[in-house]
């Protein structure tokens, strides 16, 4: 396989295994009229916690949680821009679980040319992602580190009721060529 379709290859939607739309905001542009580059980490934050508080069962209560992630590294491959008002997919899979870090693959999907679903007030059918490419405009990395914020951010093991979740969302001999 050449380099250059191994890369497109890991750009193809099918290699993620959790979506979830996220709306663009009109403060998410800048002045070149397409959404800033530091606002994809924003959305990869996003797909990320939101698996981890609604699969994984996350506390985020700082007062009673044991446990919290800290993103030790992140990465990320520009291919072509989002601009508002598109409804971003943001696709994800996890690459790798350690002892104590989890290592994901974030994949963001801009709508079609076509898409009409914005602008006839549509909603958005968690099965039918055909208004949105196949290719990722953006993919990146990241990596967290769970530690215990009570006895000075010590990584701890993640615990079975969030890695059985996280191992759900695992590919298959993932090298990264980001």
């Amino acid at each position: 396989m050449s380099s250059s379709s191994q890369k497109q290859s890991l750009l193809e939607r099918s290699n993620f295994k959790y979506f979830l739309p996220i709306q663009s905001r009109w403060a998410d542009n800048d002045q070149y009229g397409h959404v800033n580059n530091i606002k994809y980490y924003s959305y990869f934050d996003t797909v990320i916690n939101h698996y981890l508080i609604k699969h994984c069962k996350l506390n985020t209560n700082l007062k009673t949680t044991d446990l919290i992630g800290l993103m030790v590294e992140t990465e990320c491959s520009f291919h072509r821009p989002l601009s508002f008002p598109e409804v971003v997919l943001a696709g994800l899979s996890v690459t790798k679980i350690g002892n104590s870090s989890v290592h994901y693959k974030i994949g963001l999907f801009a709508e079609t040319e076509d898409s009409q679903r914005l602008l006839s007030g549509g909603s958005f059918n968690e099965e039918d992602f055909s208004s949105h490419k196949r290719e990722a405009c953006a993919v990146g990395k990241c990596i967290h580190v769970f530690v215990n914020p009570k006895k000075n951010n010590e990584s701890v093991p993640i615990p079975n009721e969030m890695r059985i979740p996280l191992e759900k969302l695992l590919i298959d001999n993932y090298v990264s060529k980001l």
